[in-house]
Order: C-alpha cells, then structure tokens, then sequence
C-alpha cells in the first residue's frame, strides 16, 4: 500500500514559514510535536472532530532574552562534523 505523505511536507514547511514570520515580527515560537503523541485528548479538550489529524502543536510568544532557560548551552557537534556533501 502507497501512503501519501505530501500533505505532511507541505504542513512542515508551512509550519517552518509560519515560525520565520513570527521572529520577522519580534515574536518567537517553538514546533512541539507532543501534539501528535496525545491527539485524541486533545481533539476532545478542543472540540475537533474525530476524523482530523493533528500533525503538530506549538507556542507563540515574546522572547525573553534573558531567562537562564534561553541562556543553556548545549555541546553540540559542529556542522563539518555530522556533514558530509556530495557532488560538490
């Protein structure tokens, strides 16, 4: 059986656009894909009809540059270093 997953690409580039906006316009947001693991709570706690997928969740807000949350670092691998280009 073929699935068709096109709609899924075209929701996450959506999602990813709206996100770009939001920093364009001072805001600031955050993709949350929990909204998929608990779906049917939520369609009930929203109201949604049964036959709707929820393919993401996510909040909106005003960035607060200074909260020790927005400050942690994490040791991260550098792009060159989980990388590789071909054909280039």
């Amino acid at each position: 059986r073929t699935h068709d997953y096109q709609y899924q690409v075209s929701v996450a580039a959506a999602i990813e656009n709206f996100l770009l906006a939001l920093v364009s316009h001072g805001l600031g947001g955050c993709w949350q894909g929990a909204a998929v693991i608990c779906q049917e709570e939520l369609k009930q706690h929203l109201g949604l009809a049964e036959n709707k997928i929820l393919l993401a969740g996510g909040g909106v807000g005003y960035p607060v540059d200074d909260a020790p949350l927005n400050n942690f670092r994490r040791n991260r691998a550098t792009v060159t270093e989980c990388t590789t280009w071909l054909g280039c």
